[in-house]
C-alpha cells in the first residue's frame, strides 16, 4: 500500500534532481512512475508537478504528458556544480574554523565550487536548502543538537532528495550515513593519558557540552583509561542543554564546584569552546594552573593557544574531518571514517613525577 509520507516540499527537490537525467524535450516520469518510486500520494505529486511547471522547467503537452523545457540546461548552466558545507549558526570557533577550512580547500577541488551554508542551530537539521538555486551535486552535514537518530536519517534524507551526502563531525553509524569523525573514544584516553604519565592519579573529568555521542564518547574514553591505570575518577556533569551557553553554564557549575574541596589534581575537558568557562572559574578561585589544577582538553588548538594559560590540547582536526568528507564524497563509496589524533603540549599540565 502507498503511503503518502512526502509533502510536495519536500518531494521538490527530488523531483528536481530526477530532472537533470533528463535532456531538454524529453518526457518526464508520469504521476503514477511518481507515486510509486516516491512513496507519495497523487495530491502531494499533482502540487509538486504544478509548481514545476509554473517555473517553466516541465511542460504539459495535451494528452501526452509532462516533457523537461530548455530551462532546465540553461538554469544548470548559469552555477557551477557545488558542494555544499551546511553548519549550524552558532558563534564559536569550531563553526567559524569548518567555513573557513571549507573554503581554504577549494584549489584542491578545482572542478567544483564549496559554498558554506548556515542554519539555524535550534533545529538537527537545516529547513530546507539552496539545491537548485545553487546547482547543489554533494552536501556535507554537521549537524545540530544533541543525538541524530533514525527519525533525523530519515527526514535528512528526503531533504537532500537523493543527493549523496556524508556527515562530518558526528559518527553516524546507527543512521547508516557515510561520516567522518574524530576517534572520541581514543581523544579521551589520549588526554587521560597525558595527565596520568605526568604523574597523576586522581583525575576529574569535565562534561561541559550536550550530552551526545562525540561528548559522551570522549568522557567514556577517559573512563577506560582511568578503570584500565587504577585511577581516581570523577564526572563532573554541568547539565548544559542544547542551545545554551555552555561556557557560562560550566562558569557558574565550576566556580561553585571549585568552593569545595576536591582532591583531583587533573582534569580534562571535553571541548576547547567551553573550556573557558573552567579556566575563568579557576581564575576568580585563585586555583593557578597548572601549579594547582593541571588540564588537558580535546578542542581546536587554533584557540586553546590562545587561552591564559595555553591548555594541552588533543587536536579534533577539524580542517582534517572535512577534508576526509570531501574525498568520501567523491569517491562515492559508503563508509565511516574514525580519525585519530594527536595530543600538542603547551605547558598546562605539571609534572607530579619529579616532586
Amino acid at each position: 500500500m502507498i503511503q503518502p509520507r512526502l509533502k510536495s516540499d519536500e518531494l521538490y527537490p527530488r523531483l528536481w534532481n530526477e530532472l537533470q537525467h533528463y535532456a531538454p524535450g524529453e518526457q518526464f516520469m508520469s504521476i503514477r512512475q511518481i507515486m510509486r518510486k516516491f512513496e507519495v500520494s497523487q495530491l502531494v505529486v499533482d502540487r509538486t508537478l504544478s509548481r514545476l511547471r509554473e517555473e517553466e522547467f516541465l511542460t504539459a503537452e495535451g494528452g501526452r504528458g509532462l516533457f523537461v523545457s530548455e530551462k532546465i540546461s540553461r538554469f544548470t548552466a548559469d552555477t557551477p556544480e557545488t558542494v555544499l558545507c551546511a553548519v549550524p549558526r552558532w558563534h564559536s570557533h569550531d563553526i567559524l574554523e569548518m567555513l573557513n577550512t571549507f573554503r581554504e580547500l577549494q584549489p584542491e577541488f578545482p572542478r567544483q565550487r564549496l559554498l558554506g551554508y548556515e542554519f539555524d542551530f535550534a533545529r538537527p537539521l537545516p529547513g530546507v536548502l539552496p539545491l537548485l538555486e545553487e546547482n547543489v551535486k554533494g552536501i556535507l552535514l554537521h549537524p545540530a543538537g544533541d543525538e541524530f537518530d533514525a527519525a533525523e536519517a530519515e527526514a535528512f534524507n528526503r531533504l537532500r532528495g537523493g543527493i549523496p551526502a556524508v556527515m562530518f563531525g558526528r559518527n553516524c553509524l546507527s543512521s547508516r550515513l557515510p561520516s567522518v569523525s574524530l576517534d572520541d573514544t581514543f581523544a579521551g584516553s589520549l588526554a587521560a593519558r597525558q595527565l596520568h604519565r605526568n604523574g597523576h592519579r586522581k583525575l576529574a573529568v569535565l562534561l561541559s557540552e550536550p550530552h551526545n555521542c562525540a561528548t559522551l564518547d570522549r568522557v567514556k574514553g577517559v573512563e577506560d583509561y582511568a578503570e584500565l591505570n587504577e585511577l581516581e575518577l570523577e564526572v563532573i556533569d554541568c547539565s548544559v542543554r542544547s542551545g545554551e551557553f555552555a561556557p557560562g553554564k560550566t562558569y557558574d557549575h565550576m566556580f561553585e564546584r571549585l568552593q569545595r574541596k576536591f582532591d583531583f589534581t587533573g582534569i580534562v575537558g571535553v571541548a576547547s569552546n567551553s573550556l573557558s568557562g573552567l579556566l575563568n572559574a579557576c581564575h576568580n578561585r585563585n586555583i593557578g594552573i597548572p601549579g594547582e589544577l593541571s588540564v588537558v582538553t580535546i578542542g581546536s588548538i587554533g584557540l586553546t593557544r590562545t587561552f591564559a594559560p595555553p591548555v594541552d590540547t588533543v587536536e579534533t582536526d577539524l580542517p582534517g574531518q572535512i577534508k576526509a568528507a570531501l574525498e568520501l564524497l567523491a569517491s562515492g563509496n559508503p563508509g565511516n571514517i574514525s580519525l585519530k589524533t594527536n595530543l600538542i603540549e603547551q605547558g598546562s599540565v605539571l609534572n607530579l613525577n619529579t616532586k
